[in-house]
């Protein structure tokens, strides 16, 4: 019963993933063009569009694997190095600080800089750590 219900939870984080990734960016670039002609509502979509693709980086990356089941993804686990999970939640860490850094850049919010150099610091160590030879 556990195993069923984990698979099944596997797979709506997948295919939720991929939704509010695309439907995130959507929103976002919507509030950005709202931003840019200074229509009203222009704050809550970009605050919007931003919390989602915030949301998207955060959720666990779609497993690449050889075969079509969601099972073996789940059995071999085991098998991603630990030095790729760091460097993947290091990049995803630094990838939503960029994003929040960028939305308070435009939004003309206190310490965006800080918050901008802090991402792609953090992302710039993640990408290191995955692709260091």
């Amino acid at each position: 019963m556990q195993l069923t219900f984990l698979v099944i939870f596997t797979a709506y984080l997948i295919i939720m993933r991929n939704i509010l990734g695309g439907f995130g960016f959507l929103i976002f670039l919507c509030g950005l063009c709202f931003k840019i002609m200074h229509w009203p509502g222009s704050s809550i979509l970009f605050l919007a569009g931003t919390v989602f693709s915030i949301i998207y980086f955060l959720l666990p990356p779609k497993k690449k694997k050889n075969s079509n089941s969601i099972l073996d993804s789940i059995e071999n686990d085991y098998e991603i190095p630990k030095p790729r999970k760091i460097g993947d939640t290091l990049r995803s860490i630094g990838i939503s600080l960029i994003l929040i850094g960028v939305f308070f850049n435009i939004q003309h919010y206190p310490f965006s800089g800080f918050i901008l150099w802090g991402g792609v610091l953090i992302a710039g160590i993640g990408v290191f750590i995955l692709y260091k030879p």
